[in-house]
């Protein structure tokens, strides 16, 4: 849970902190990489770990949807955003990365003001909370505690069938049905952690017990 409450506070810092970005003035004079453009379009980079990559022809493929965006042409670094969205996925990343163009990005100071050292801050303040957790071992997956879930689940489902078809009733009946819509409760904590990859640390086998339990 720590994980998923992790990458809230992440989409959240990212979204307001972007939609901030975007509504200051544009720069009559763009940088160098806005003004590098393609015969037919704009080229569209993002800026990872102090290279530009060209995913012109890949925004659109990016599986975080439109999310991209955000960090397309707007001198946005989207190198911790793409480390903590992509925790546990970063084997994928870097063979992604290195199948696009890239270039430096150029070394282009610019002053901080008051709004921007606050968030300055506020990245440090969180990776250094981040880096906490991860030392602390919280983002680990714990393969027990999903087997007792599971076990829960075996429990909850047998009670439930066994007191509604096996019970002539009427109350037992009705327990059955309690028994059987916590069971139904119970298991959307495997469909929201199976879809954040944060049950067994393996994205393949966590999609599939969601799918299951579906």
């Amino acid at each position: 849970m720590l994980f998923e409450l992790l990458s809230l506070l992440t989409f959240g810092y990212i979204v307001y902190h972007s939609a901030k970005s975007r509504s200051k003035t544009v720069d009559k004079n763009p940088s160098p990489r806005n003004s590098k453009q393609t015969e037919s379009r704009p080229r569209k980079e993002i800026l990872y770990e102090g290279r530009l990559y060209d995913v012109t022809n890949w925004v659109n493929k990016h599986p975080g949807g439109k999310l991209i965006e955000f960090y397309v042409n707007n001198d946005e670094d989207a190198s911790l955003a793409i480390q903590q969205f992509h925790l546990r996925a970063s084997t994928k990343v870097n063979i992604i990365l290195s199948s696009l163009t890239s270039r430096p990005a150029p070394d282009v100071p610019s002053p901080v003001s008051g709004k921007d050292l606050k968030y300055r801050e506020l990245t440090r303040d969180f990776c250094r909370l981040f880096q906490e957790f991860q030392s602390e071992g919280l983002f680990e997956p714990n393969l027990s505690y999903v087997g007792v879930k599971i076990l829960e689940l075996v429990c909850l489902g047998s009670l439930g069938l066994c007191l509604v078809l096996k019970s002539g009733s009427l109350a037992v009946t009705a327990v059955g049905i309690l028994v059987l819509n916590l069971f139904q409760l119970r298991i959307h904590y495997f469909i929201h952690e199976g879809g954040h990859n944060s049950l067994t640390g393996n994205p393949r086998m966590d999609r599939l017990i969601q799918a299951i339990a579906y």
